[in-house]
C-alpha cells in the first residue's frame, strides 16, 4: 500500500541498467520522466543535446545519405491569365501578387497593330524593378532563349506587330511580384498573358 493513500492504491520503483548497474527512474517536480539519450558514434557515444525550445538539432553535413533533396514548402500551383488594352502614355499593372512565394513561368503576348515597338516590360520583385526593358532591347542583347536574364524574346515580329517575351527562371519573392507595361508612343497595344506560382501556406 502507498503511504498516504487509500488502499488500493500501489506503489513501484522503476530502475533502468545502466551497464551492470540498476539505477531509479526520476521524474521531475511535475512527474515527467527524466532520460539522457545518446548518440552512437564510431569508438564513442555522445549526449544528444536540445537547444532552448528542447528541439533536437542534427548536423546534416555528417550524414551519410548519398543525397539530400530540400523541397520548398511552397502550396499549390496557381494559374493568372488576362487580357487587356494598355492605352498610349500608361503604364498598366498586368499582374501582382502579394504574400511570399515562386512564379514558375510566365508568357506575355503583346499585339502592338501599327504602333512602333515602344512598349517597355517591368518586373518588380518585393517593390524592387529587376527589369525595365523594351522587346527591341532584349532581342539586341541576344535574350532570345533560356539564360540567366528574367526574360528573354521568344517571338519578334516588327510586320505584323506581334511580340512574344517568356520569364526565363524561377523567381521568388517575400511579399510581392509585379508585372506592368509602359506604352510610351505610337497608341494603345493589346496585351494577353498568363503565369503560373504558388504562395507558402
Amino acid at each position: 500500500m502507498a503511504s498516504g493513500r487509500p488502499d488500493w492504491y500501489g506503489s513501484m520503483s522503476m530502475h533502468g541498467k545502466f551497464g551492470d548497474l540498476y539505477k531509479p527512474v526520476a521524474v521531475d517536480a511535475e512527474g515527467n520522466l527524466i532520460a539522457t539519450m545518446y548518440g552512437g558514434a564510431p569508438g564513442a557515444r555522445h549526449y544528444i543535446a536540445v537547444d532552448d525550445d528542447g528541439i533536437m538539432k542534427a548536423n546534416l553535413a555528417l550524414q551519410e545519405a548519398a543525397f539530400l533533396t530540400v523541397r520548398p514548402a511552397y502550396g499549390s500551383a496557381q494559374k493568372h491569365s488576362f487580357i487587356r488594352v494598355v492605352f498610349d502614355d500608361d503604364e498598366t499593372q498586368l499582374f501582382e501578387i502579394e504574400g511570399q512565394g515562386v512564379v514558375y513561368d510566365g508568357l506575355i503576348f503583346t499585339n502592338a497593330g501599327d504602333t512602333p515597338n515602344s512598349f517597355v516590360y517591368r518586373l518588380y520583385v518585393d517593390d524592387v524593378q529587376i527589369l525595365n526593358m523594351n522587346a527591341q532591347d532584349i532581342l539586341f542583347y541576344g535574350f532570345t532563349g533560356l539564360n540567366k536574364f528574367p526574360m528573354s524574346m521568344s517571338v519578334y515580329d516588327t510586320t505584323d506587330h506581334k511580340y512574344y517575351s517568356v520569364l526565363n527562371s524561377i523567381i521568388t519573392f517575400e511579399s510581392k511580384f509585379a508585372v506592368k507595361i509602359y506604352q510610351n508612343t505610337g497608341g494603345n497595344v493589346t496585351v494577353e498573358w498568363i503565369y503560373h506560382y504558388a504562395l507558402t501556406p
